[in-house]
């Protein structure tokens, strides 16, 4: 796992482009998108008939009429004191006036209003382009290519020796079409969909084109397991912006005409929503706990009869175990025995010896008196002290 964290590790070429790209698109969606449809939007829903009929063109960017004005233009525009009709717009602002809308002009400042709707429209361009992109500069490739080696390993752990590296690497390629019913029957199903999105996300290593392919895999072996809790978070953050600033709007602390932190808060909390959408449609339902414990009693399934063998196999060796010990306490009493045997004839060895020399200066008489007094008391402290303080007695009886 370290080495393909250490080949697959990001570069500050993948980290520059992936955000060059995604301000680029978030400032292209703003400009071209977001306007463009937000002048449509406010025409046709506000204007009256005699200014849709007088501008065909629901895209334009400024109509002033005197029961409806939108100007979307940048420019700053203050009005002429006395002259009806008159709006005051800051510089980047967007006024809207109409009937429908109220007296007074609502004035809407876009870039906090709908950038985080860009933004997120960027962040989604910068994924799927940097996915198709080489692995050295994509970064989104190369945390997708990354995953495919870290989840080969994972299914390598899992299965253990019944199948090779190898094997896995050649049912996980593209072109694989095994049969996998007996791998799911040994191993469960869990295996089984990663083998399957590995597949899967080789078809888009082989064609960048196909990305959902790979970010699927990703996403369900990756981001759905780490982020999902993250991703939850930011939900309930944006949850709780909203509700506040509801609050202060009721307490009139936010002005009608002013709506854009409103807007920018409901529109935060609709990506957070829509990314936590997204967290859960790749989220298995393997992973809820009564099907993970399912599985798991299913895959455990076909390893049971090689746990009996072992546990069989362990009470043998218990058994030739407890036979050996027996053994070697037999052959200690047999030593013990043969080791006082020995001890006896030594000392009757010794005495009969001793007799014999004793006797060559002494008569037959007071020999035998010298050796079962004397001879006998020296023998009996020399083999005291040879074994440890035991009498001759207690050897004998030993």
């Amino acid at each position: 796992m370290s080495s393909h964290t250490e080949k697959y590790k990001g570069n500050i070429v993948q980290g520059l482009l992936f955000f060059g790209i995604l301000l680029v698109a978030a400032y292209g969606f703003q400009k071209f998108v977001i306007t463009d449809l937000f002048s449509s939007v406010i025409i046709s829903l506000f204007a009256p008939d005699e200014v849709k009929n007088h501008h065909p063109d629901p895209t334009t960017k400024a109509v002033v009429d005197p029961e409806f004005i939108m100007d979307m233009t940048s420019n700053e525009v203050r009005s002429e004191a006395g002259k009806d009709g008159g709006y005051n717009k800051p510089a980047g602002s967007w006024v809207i006036k109409a009937e429908k809308l109220g007296e007074e002009p609502i004035e809407i400042m876009p870039e906090l209003t709908f950038g985080v709707f860009s933004l997120f429209f960027g962040f989604i361009f910068a994924i799927i382009i940097t996915a198709m992109l080489p692995t050295p500069i994509g970064y989104v490739s190369n945390k997708m290519e990354r995953e495919i080696e870290h989840t080969i390993d994972r299914i390598d752990e899992q299965t253990g020796d019944k199948i090779s590296r190898e094997e896995i690497e050649r049912i996980t390629a593209a072109s694989s079409h095994d049969d996998l019913t007996p791998i799911e029957k040994e191993f469960g199903p869990v295996i089984v969909n990663e083998i399957n999105d590995v597949r899967q996300a080789n078809k888009w290593k082989r064609n960048k084109v196909l990305v959902t392919k790979g970010l699927r895999l990703y996403m369900t072996r990756h981001f759905a397991e780490r982020y999902s809790n993250n991703v939850q978070g930011f939900a309930y953050g944006g949850a709780a912006i909203l509700i506040v600033i509801i609050g202060i709007r009721g307490l009139k602390f936010i002005p009608p005409t002013q709506p854009s932190i409103l807007l920018a808060a409901i529109a935060l909390e609709f990506t957070m929503l829509l990314l936590l959408a997204t967290t859960l449609f790749y989220t298995e339902e393997e992973q809820r706990m009564d099907k993970l414990i399912r599985d798991l009693e299913e895959s455990s399934e076909g390893q049971k009869y090689e746990l009996i063998n072992l546990v069989r196999t362990s009470q043998q060796q218990q058994r030739d175990l407890a036979s050996m010990v027996d053994y070697i306490q037999r052959q200690t009493e047999n030593l013990q025995k043969m080791a006082d045997a020995l001890t006896g004839a030594n000392r009757e060895y010794i005495i009969q010896v001793a007799q014999r020399a004793v006797a060559e200066y002494v008569t037959k008489e007071t020999s035998i008196e010298i050796t079962e007094k004397v001879i006998r008391e020296r023998i009996d402290e020399a083999m005291r002290q040879m074994f440890g303080g035991n009498s001759p007695q207690q050897l004998d009886r030993g």
